[in-house]
């Protein structure tokens, strides 16, 4: 117990930072599901920000135009719409909700990619229903002190900690991978993992398009295999919670490198695509009929725009970088600012954003496939490469 608490591998405790013993938390994020749930209870937001990694790392809980005291960012790497209903009611039972904000991203909806995240229900201090959890407070202590993982997490950093390069990292300037606000911070992982090249582009689309779009069953918004797996369903259940709760919400559809958009055409996914931004529309709409009230705010942010349609570096070097990414499935605090000025303070969009409704989806969805034909024509030599990368995947080869 002791030495967990001293080395403290996730980053909860009040221990010494000592250099070369436990500065340096590689896999922190790795911990992301105990750390979000244990931050909302520590520091009892009103205030939160929910979705994918996407979110995690850009989305700035400082933002000004929060109507809120304390903002935590509770966003979740390859999350799903149940474990998103199911943080926001954790966080709502520690203490209510002024605002949130949610980014809704495609591969949340994907059940056959849900089925493969479980989920501790100890780590949350209500069930699905609102009861309260009695072994929640008991957990903490145990998953975070004497559970084998956090052993072995434990022994990581101190090994990590002990390298020569690490010896020297001052802790007053460290960044750890999760900061105390939830956020995910790029810039303490190692300099290869964001590097936005495009040999990692076509890396990250191959897991899009072999993981987290097409697991072994493919793309499908429910199965017969479990509540848990009717993803579309709690993503309504999300929103009347909010309804009824009284919460500002405010939703996004989070943007992209125009690489993703061009792999969900090369999949065959498009039409699906499309289909769920109609059904997020739609099922909001619904939902705030039933409540009598007027629709939560829905943005679009996924489309072909000067952000989105940025060029992909050939290859890596000295000052080399993508502007307002990180990769092309994750975008930088800079754009992130942008989408919030949008969501939370209606800045108008200037061709970056879209207010989207049932009386706007059709031609919105419309003038994306009009962008795409711009976007391949302007950048057609780019695109045939990326074409090609996008046949090799598919094929089940290694992109050139």
């Amino acid at each position: 117990m002791g030495f967990n608490w001293l080395i403290n591998p996730m980053g909860l405790f009040s221990s010494p930072v000592i250099s070369g013993v436990n500065v340096v938390k590689p896999n922190m994020f790795a911990y992301d599901r105990q750390l979000k749930s244990w931050g909302i209870s520590k520091f009892q937001p009103d205030g939160l920000i929910l979705g994918s990694s996407r979110a995690s790392v850009g989305l700035n809980p400082d933002h000004p135009d929060w109507q809120t005291n304390e903002v935590f960012n509770s966003a979740l790497s390859a999350t799903s719409t149940y474990l998103i209903y199911r943080y926001l009611r954790h966080a709502q039972a520690t203490r209510p909700l002024k605002q949130v904000v949610l980014g809704l991203d495609f591969l949340s909806f994907n059940a056959e990619l849900a089925k493969t995240m479980s989920l501790d229900e100890r780590l949350l201090s209500v069930d699905e229903s609102g009861r309260r959890n009695p072994d929640f407070l008991l957990s903490r202590v145990f998953q975070s002190l004497y559970s084998w993982n956090v052993l072995i997490a434990s022994v990581s950093v101190l090994s990590a900690n002990r390298k020569e390069v690490n010896r020297k990292i001052d802790p007053e300037t460290y960044s750890p991978p999760l900061a105390r606000n939830g956020v995910m911070q790029p810039d303490s992982f190692l300099s290869s993992f964001w590097l936005p090249i495009r040999e990692r582009a076509y890396g990250t689309l191959r897991q899009y398009l072999n993981t987290l779009w097409f697991p072994e069953q493919g793309f499908t918004f429910s199965d017969e295999q479990g509540v848990e797996s009717d993803l579309l369903g709690w993503y309504r259940q999300t929103l009347r919670y909010a309804y009824d709760e009284d919460i500002d919400l405010r939703l996004f559809i989070s943007p992209s490198h125009a690489y993703l958009f061009e792999a969900i055409h090369a999949s065959g996914l498009w039409e699906i695509w499309e289909e769920w931004k109609r059904l997020l529309v739609a099922i909001n709409e619904e939902e705030a009929s039933r409540a009598g009230r007027e629709p939560f705010p829905l943005w679009d942010f996924a489309n072909y725009n000067d952000y989105s349609s940025v060029t992909v570096p050939m290859t890596a070097g000295k000052g080399v970088s993508m502007r307002d990414f990180w990769d092309v499935g994750h975008y930088r605090q800079e754009m992130g600012d942008v989408v919030l000025d949008r969501v939370l303070g209606d800045v108008p969009p200037s061709g970056f954003g879209a207010r989207i409704n049932g009386a706007s989806i059709d031609d919105h969805l419309v003038s994306i496939r009009e962008s795409r034909e711009l976007y391949r024509i302007e950048y057609a030599e780019e695109v045939a490469e990326l074409d090609a990368a996008l046949s090799n995947i598919l094929a089940g080869e290694t992109p050139q």
